[in-house]
This record gives C-alpha cells, sequence and structure tokens, in this order.
C-alpha cells in the first residue's frame, strides 16, 4: 500500500474482537503515521481511513463496525494535528468498505 511506502516502519493498526477501541501500541503507530503526514512522505497528501472487518457477520453491523474503526483512526489523528476535526472531506476521508482483510491507501 501507499502509506506504507512512503512512510516505511508506519504499521497498520489492527482492532481486537468486534472492538473499535485502539490498543496501545496502534497509538504508536498512529503517532508515527501523523510524523510522516506532517514531515513526511505524506507531507501535503491526503488519506483515505477504510475500517475493515471480517466476512463474519451481518453486512450492516461489519460496515457500521468498520466507521467506527475508521473513526477512532481518525480521531487519533485529529489529536496529533494533522486532520481536521469537523470537514468530512479534506485531509483525512472516511471511507465505507465491505467486510474484508485490512488496507492502507494514500490518494494523491
Amino acid at each position: 500500500a501507499d502509506v506504507l511506502r512512503l512512510c516505511p516502519g508506519v504499521k497498520p493498526p489492527h482492532f481486537g474482537f468486534d472492538s473499535a477501541q485502539l490498543r496501545g501500541e496502534w497509538v504508536d503507530a498512529l503517532r508515527t503515521l501523523a510524523d510522516c503526514m506532517k514531515t513526511g512522505g505524506l507531507k501535503d497528501k491526503g488519506l483515505v481511513l477504510t475500517g475493515h472487518t471480517d466476512p463474519r457477520g451481518e453486512e450492516a453491523y461489519n460496515i457500521a463496525l468498520g466507521t467506527r474503526r475508521a473513526d477512532a483512526v481518525k480521531s487519533a489523528l485529529v489529536s496529533f494535528a494533522v486532520c481536521p476535526v469537523s470537514a468530512p472531506i479534506g485531509r483525512c476521508t472516511i471511507s465505507r468498505a465491505p467486510s474484508r482483510s485490512v488496507a492502507a491507501s494514500a490518494p494523491s
């Protein structure tokens, strides 16, 4: 994925089963991502934040869980001052995705 290429050392966050809560080690990974957005390969670029789930469960539930996961990542990036708080479209855009494995991308 582009994020991993542009920001070596950044790891995509993983969530616990049926959870949108970021664990401590993933907050540190998002801090590294925020630093990359400020001064590294993602400087002046936007991100599409997509929360993924596995294919088990109801599709509507998984979409809601994926959205909560993407919101959790955006909230962390807001706290690191790299994403606007309220702008629906901007540097950090939330995208809905079908249930599948984790992926990260950085649009140009």
